[in-house]
């Protein structure tokens, strides 16, 4: 993990980070200014939450701001796996396009 030099917040009321940057209790200390920390992403590992604390910066988690995106890819693997798409790619760099075996089956209710 690494955290931004010393002028790079010296400055700054607020920063938003994801997974690499350190924020502990040097960088709080360079940013005097500081009164919030975005985590963009998942966990606060990364954040130094006591020291935050003393500092009197708040930290603001992005909770559930991925929430659409991981339910598209939830949704997308599994059209890709009850359709078998994931066994065609060999067949489809040949140039091929092999859709029999691949459809999906239709029913009607009378």
């Amino acid at each position: 993990m690494v955290s931004p030099p010393a002028e790079q917040v010296a400055d700054a009321v607020a920063i938003f980070t994801r997974n690499r940057t350190q924020i502990d209790e040097e960088l709080l200390a360079a940013g005097r200014k500081l009164k919030v920390v975005g985590r963009l992403g998942v966990g606060l590992d990364n954040i130094d939450m006591e020291a935050c604390s003393v500092a009197k910066v708040v930290v603001v988690p992005a909770v559930g701001g991925n929430a659409v995106s991981v339910a598209e890819y939830v949704i997308g693997a599994m059209l890709i796996l009850v359709r078998g798409v994931f066994t065609m790619t060999g067949s489809m760099i040949a140039g091929e396009w092999p859709r029999q075996g691949h459809a999906l089956v239709e029913s009607s209710r009378e």
